[in-house]
């Protein structure tokens, strides 16, 4: 009798020490987003994580589904990142959902950091949440030119916010769609390739002319690198992420912000 308990007892340890072993703890934003690589490379690329992800900001509908996805528990960087996939995974997916992922590849696009959606990935929506408000940080603090340290890095995929700021130049990147936004701090990109379809096809933003003054811009943070270029750009979700001093907005809303706005360049 006390072989067979003592068995029993062996066998139960084993079974604990193999289920811890097979249990695999998702990983947090912060855990595949931070490295001291000047580069800015996750250190897991291309391994498959489990992310216990986090809120939904932001869900771009192009070639790719991409999701900006946000941490609360890193407000001030290295807490963001993007998410995609190929397929309609994400298409009942909405802005403020709490969602987490399972076996997803950890890849470097064109600079960014992202989770790859493939076969034997899953995610689930937890719950929905009010979305943050944007980090502010200085035109300096995601700057071009880019420094070789890539200090940006730390925002990418978060939502932040650039405030008092003046339009220096237009027509700048690789698609000519990015604005210089500069102030006494230092000059930054933006672009409002997001928001494309609710500008009716334009390239910039109405109150994005050439020497605006502008109260802020907020948007998500993406890096673009391909061969020659590499720079971090601001972009906006939305209409109302451009705010101007409130006499020049209702001056433009007096003539129907019928301002003559460059069409979109082929992206």
């Amino acid at each position: 009798m006390m072989r067979i308990l003592m068995s029993g007892k062996i066998f139960l340890v084993v079974l604990f020490l193999l289920s811890n072993a097979l249990y695999v703890e998702a990983l947090s934003i912060y855990d595949i987003q931070y490295t001291e690589d000047p580069t800015g490379d996750s250190p897991l690329v291309g391994q498959t994580v489990d992310c216990a992800g986090g809120v939904v900001l932001h869900k771009f509908l192009g070639g790719k589904t991409k999701l900006a996805i946000y941490d609360p528990a890193n407000p001030s960087g290295w807490g963001g990142i993007f998410a995609v996939t190929t397929g309609t995974e994400f298409a009942e997916v909405e802005v403020g959902d709490v969602v987490s992922f399972t076996s997803m590849l950890v890849e470097e696009y064109r600079g960014n950091t992202q989770l790859v959606y493939g076969p034997g990935s899953a995610f689930s929506k937890l719950s929905t949440s009010a979305l943050p408000s944007p980090l502010v940080v200085s035109p300096s603090d995601i700057a071009y030119p880019v420094d070789a340290g890539h200090s940006s890095e730390l925002y990418e995929a978060m939502l932040v916010q650039v405030q008092d700021v003046t339009v220096a130049a237009l027509d700048q990147g690789k698609n000519a769609d990015n604005y210089a936004l500069q102030n006494v701090n230092g000059t930054c990109w933006a672009t409002d390739y997001y928001i494309g379809a609710e500008l009716g096809g334009a390239t910039y933003h109405p109150y994005v002319q050439a020497g605006a003054q502008l109260d802020s811009v907020t948007g998500i943070i993406e890096q673009y690198t391909r061969n020659e270029w590499d720079y971090y750009q601001l972009c906006t979700r939305t209409i109302n992420d451009v705010v101007v001093p409130e006499p020049v907005s209702i001056l433009l809303l007096g003539v129907g912000g019928s301002l003559i706005c460059r069409r979109r360049r082929g992206r």
